[in-house]
């Protein structure tokens, strides 16, 4: 009995032992199986993870900038001022903040396309806009933006820049008169009453003689920008100064015809009117010779017009006409209206010996065949130029000019 209680006993042991076994291995065959789908499962997390932070990577990039994101101020309007400038489009210079930095981008903008000039007229500071039309004026050689300056000197500037050929003029005044009538606008003419009354009488403008302080001069003004007389209400002095300036500066004798006839001022008008007028048959006004033949010299010396010359009718005013003209025109062939032969000689040599550059054609014009032919040698050696002598006849002349030249 007790035999078969421990046999019983140790039977129950074995098998509880097995099913400890079998259960143990039944664990041990799952495990790797569990913790490979962990595995697989903790991978595609990590991939969603990662493809998810890529996705939103690349539409951060993909996301445009904007200077509306920069919260400091003068860093945004330089940003939208470059994006203006940039872009040639005024509609970022207008989101600046700063009134200073909004006016310098219209103005880089007006300076870079003539299609933008016009936003000249959006700069606030009156200072920046004036640059701002000095600029376009220059730029785009647009005179109607530099008459838009208030600056007198600005304003001559702009319009000198535009017409350089003014600047080879000798005086201030003749500047300003050339200045003043190409880019009509008499503004440039600042206080000078010359220029303002040439602006008036060339432009028929009455405003330019607002601006003339002087009554006799402020008349004679009006008088040639209104083509009528408004210096007959005056009196004495002021009345013949008035028709002095008018006649002088017009190509009507009768204003010179007003004034006292005992007056030198009488003579000049007419001198004046002739050289204003470009044309010497006005000295025929002159009721005498003398006055007369003043007036032809001084309209050719003044006009470099040898043919007022001829006109004189005396020898001794006549001959220091041409050759006065013939000097200052470089020019020797002048010389050949001269009758007496030593003066003729005289004028042929100061020009051809002397310092003065004369043309070859010039030359050529010559009559006397002895200075034709020494003007055209002196000429061929001081150019090198061979060729030259094939104008002159006398072969032994030419011969002679080829050795020089050579």
């Amino acid at each position: 009995m007790d035999l078969n209680r421990r046999t019983y006993t140790l039977v129950l042991l074995v098998m509880l032992v097995l099913i400890i076994i079998h259960i143990s291995g039944c664990f041990s065959a799952e495990q790797p199986k569990s913790r490979e789908i962990l595995k697989v499962k903790e991978t595609k997390e990590i991939k969603n993870q990662s493809e998810n932070t890529q996705i939103n990577l690349t539409e951060e990039e993909k996301k445009p900038f904007t200077c509306a994101e920069i919260e400091n101020i003068p860093e945004k309007d330089a940003c939208y001022r470059k994006a203006a400038i940039d872009s040639k489009n005024e509609t970022e210079c207008k989101k600046i903040y700063s009134k200073t930095v909004r006016d310098s981008c219209y103005m880089g903008l007006a300076t870079s396309s003539d299609s933008k000039k016009e936003l000249c007229f959006l700069v606030e500071d009156a200072d920046v806009r004036e640059e701002c039309y000095f600029n376009v004026g220059i730029t785009f050689k647009d005179i109607s933006f530099c008459k838009r300056l208030s600056n007198s000197l600005l304003l001559k500037r702009c319009v000198q820049e535009n017409f350089p050929i003014c600047n080879s003029l000798l005086s201030e005044e003749e500047i300003n008169k050339c200045l003043s009538i190409r880019a009509n606008s008499y503004e440039i003419c600042g206080s000078n009453v010359d220029c303002l009354i040439e602006y008036a009488n060339n432009y028929k403008d009455l405003k330019a003689c607002d601006n003339i302080s002087n009554i006799s001069e402020q008349r004679a003004c009006y008088s040639l920008a209104s083509d009528s007389d408004y210096c007959a209400s005056l009196t004495g002095f002021e009345r013949d100064k008035c028709y002095f300036i008018a006649g002088s500066n017009s190509e009507k004798i009768s204003f010179c015809k007003q004034i006292n006839p005992r007056l030198k001022y009488a003579q000049q008008c007419i001198d004046n009117a002739a050289i204003k007028s470009k044309n010497f048959s006005l000295c025929h006004e002159h009721e005498d010779s003398f006055t007369r033949n003043e007036c032809y010299y001084n309209y050719a010396l003044t006009s470099l017009d040898y043919t007022a010359c001829e006109a004189i009718t005396v020898q001794i005013d006549k001959v220091p006409c041409f050759q006065k003209i013939a000097y200052a025109t470089s020019n020797p062939s002048i010389c050949n209206y001269i009758e007496n032969s030593a003066e003729q000689s005289r004028c042929y040599g100061n020009i051809i010996f002397g310092e003065k550059k004369y043309s070859l054609d010039a030359c050529n014009k010559i009559l006397s065949n002895i200075w034709k032919a020494t003007c055209i040698t002196n000429y061929a050696f001081a150019h090198k130029d061979a060729s030259a002598c094939q104008l002159i006849l006398e072969d032994e002349l030419r011969q002679e000019c080829i050795q020089k030249a050579d």
